[in-house]
């Protein structure tokens, strides 16, 4: 039996309303009566001081700590339902300071905090380019003022959408993974969201077993332009999932295997000699 770990919606959606609530803390209101540029160079180091810091710093600890219990509940389901009694004894030892679930929490806590408080600089920027076009044009400030006031909310909003979205998904991906290596699980499958918003790149990876220390290049095996080589859920935007292989009876054999810059099909027996899978549960 193998298990699926579909990221956390419902952290997303909570992620992302606490987003929203800390930025609309920080930022502050467009133009009116204060002139443009000063506006845009006060947004631009609203989140680097020590307060948006340590709000942002506590918001990423959070999400991180609600995925981790969210994908812990997830391996323990998977353990009972393959009545794997070895897996869930690991899984309910506890995980070691330094091993890779505690760094990966660490990681994924600092990763969030410098993305959450670069939001105020990235919507900064995306604006200053958009006046200095009005300027060019001639526009006067009043109407640029009347325009930023639209625009800001807009590409905010934009922005903390996409940076909930995707971040709560790579923290999934992230956690599965490292719970993978600790488990000594070298692979899963790659799955896709199967509808149409699911990218060409993707969806030739769907039903792909991967190995989780030699990720695919999705858009290179696509004949696109490569974003370099990521795990499934791992890039923006990313609605993909994994389904872990616990053991090689997971996968219907022959299957599709990304390995060495390409996707082969293999036989039960030469994946087992590349990954040594049986021998690893088997131990």
């Amino acid at each position: 039996m193998s298990k699926t770990f579909h990221p956390p919606s419902r952290i997303e959606i909570l992620y992302r309303n606490a987003i929203s609530s800390l930025m609309s803390s920080l930022l502050p209101r467009p133009p009116m009566f204060v002139p443009i540029e000063q506006w845009l160079s006060d947004l631009a180091t609203r989140g680097t001081t020590q307060m948006a810091v340590e709000r942002a710093t506590r918001l990423a600890e959070r999400m991180v700590q609600w995925t981790d219990s969210r994908n812990a509940k997830s391996w323990q389901q998977a353990a009972r339902q393959a009545n794997h009694s070895r897996l869930i004894y690991r899984l309910q030892q506890n995980y070691t300071r330094n091993g890779p679930i505690a760094r990966r929490l660490w990681e994924l806590r600092e990763a969030n905090t410098r993305l959450i408080t670069s939001l105020p600089g990235d919507v900064a920027k995306y604006l200053v380019r958009e006046t200095q076009a009005a300027q060019r044009q001639g526009t006067r400030p009043e109407a640029i003022a009347k325009t930023l006031q639209v625009r800001y909310p807009q590409l905010a909003a934009a922005r903390i959408n996409l940076l909930a979205r995707t971040t709560t998904a790579q923290a999934s991906s992230a956690l599965t993974q490292a719970r993978s290596e600790e488990l000594d699980l070298p692979a899963y499958v790659w799955l896709t969201a199967n509808d149409q918003r699911v990218r060409k790149s993707h969806r030739l990876m769907n039903g792909v077993v991967c190995l989780w220390a030699a990720p695919p290049s999705p858009e290179a095996l696509a004949g696109e332009k490569s974003t370099g080589s990521y795990n499934s859920g791992s890039i923006y935007n990313c609605r993909c999932t994994q389904r872990v292989l616990l053991s090689l009876d997971d996968v219907s054999w022959p299957a599709k295997v990304a390995v060495n810059g390409g996707i082969q099909r293999m036989t039960r027996a030469q994946f087992a000699q590349l990954t040594g899978l049986q021998r690893r549960m088997a131990a």
